[in-house]
């Protein structure tokens, strides 16, 4: 059985937004941009731990909008307050030279709201999951393994499965962490090599040991899961967890009285505490599994209507191209 020391495990998870329904925006189509499979395990996050691989080329592509619709109105921004300080200009002209600019900028952006993600839904993705019902550890491409799951997914009993946190000299000779899953018989099975996505800074091996944890965590299926806002809408569907909450007399979707803005908080308390933490030889620390006790959600925050949402939702998406 594999164990953890920080037992810090914390991850955001918009709630709300989740419960009334993904808001579209200006995405007037499915955003979806994989098969049912992969939607049905990112979905299901009780028992899949998704990772994805840090160096696909669809990940690549799944971020160029941002890159291209956030020049392209820069850009634009940019070119707007220099034409301010030619004193020859008037508004009208200059209503007339940013127009079509504007327009131009807006097509693009719908454009990859819209149409690009049935694109990158020919592409697909690469990436591994870990069950935390079957204990197994399964892989989009092939592994050299004989064991499928139940969506024909090759895949490896859960404790054969390791995790090697890296490190690479990058440019000007910073380095940067990435965290690899390998087989345990390396020899024997090669092609098991992914570099998981680690939310944080790379050039610090942290936020490995953080997700790495979670992992284990997550698999640990002697224990109700861990009390934090991304289990939050699936915890009554994990036997072990539903019969803790009961018990403990846990309150009803505790998380979703905490805002983006108040979780992201609790995160970063967690991170500034791992920053200095012995991952490796530090003392096992006791994990908060009673959330409730110990944080209490700001009430007197402000409450955003439909309307509000739609517009900033929709403010996003434009000048990001992300739907």
């Amino acid at each position: 059985m594999r164990s953890t020391r920080y037992n810090g495990f914390f991850e955001e998870y918009n709630i709300l937004h989740f419960m009334g329904g993904r808001k579209k925006g200006l995405a007037l189509f499915d955003s979806e941009t994989d098969g049912e499979d992969f939607q049905t395990i990112q979905r299901e996050m009780w028992r899949f731990h998704l990772v994805l691989d840090e160096g696909g080329v669809k990940r690549f592509l799944m971020f160029l909008p941002l890159g291209l619709c956030g020049g392209l109105w820069f850009l634009l921004l940019f070119n707007i307050v220099l034409y301010f300080f030619l004193e020859d200009i008037t508004n009208e002209g200059l209503i007339d030279l940013f127009s079509g600019r504007f327009l131009f900028n807006l097509v693009i952006s719908l454009f990859f709201l819209n149409i690009y993600p049935y694109f990158l839904r020919m592409l697909g993705h690469k990436y591994a999951y870990f069950d935390r019902v079957t204990q197994t550890v399964s892989f989009s491409f092939d592994v050299g393994s004989d064991e499928l799951d139940e969506f024909g997914n090759q895949c490896f009993p859960w404790l054969d499965i390791e995790a090697e946190i890296f490190e690479q000299i990058g440019d000007m000779g910073v380095p940067r962490f990435f965290v690899r899953l390998v087989h345990k018989e390396r020899d024997k099975y090669p092609k098991v090599s992914l570099r998981m996505d680690v939310v944080g800074i790379q050039n610090s091996a942290m936020y490995c040991h953080l997700r790495w944890e979670l992992i284990i965590r997550h698999m640990d299926n002697t224990k109700p899961l861990p009390d934090i806002p991304i289990y939050e809408l699936d915890r009554s569907k994990d036997d072990l967890t539903r019969e803790f909450d009961k018990q403990n007399n846990r309150p009803k979707l505790f998380w979703a009285g905490f805002s983006l803005g108040e979780q992201s908080r609790l995160k970063r308390l967690y991170e500034e505490d791992a920053a200095d933490f012995n991952f490796t030889y530090g003392p096992e620390r006791e994990e908060i599994v009673k959330p409730w006790l110990k944080w209490k959600p700001d009430l007197t925050q402000e409450q955003v209507n439909k309307k509000q949402s739609f517009i900033k939702v929709a403010l996003i998406q434009v000048l990001t191209g992300l739907p």
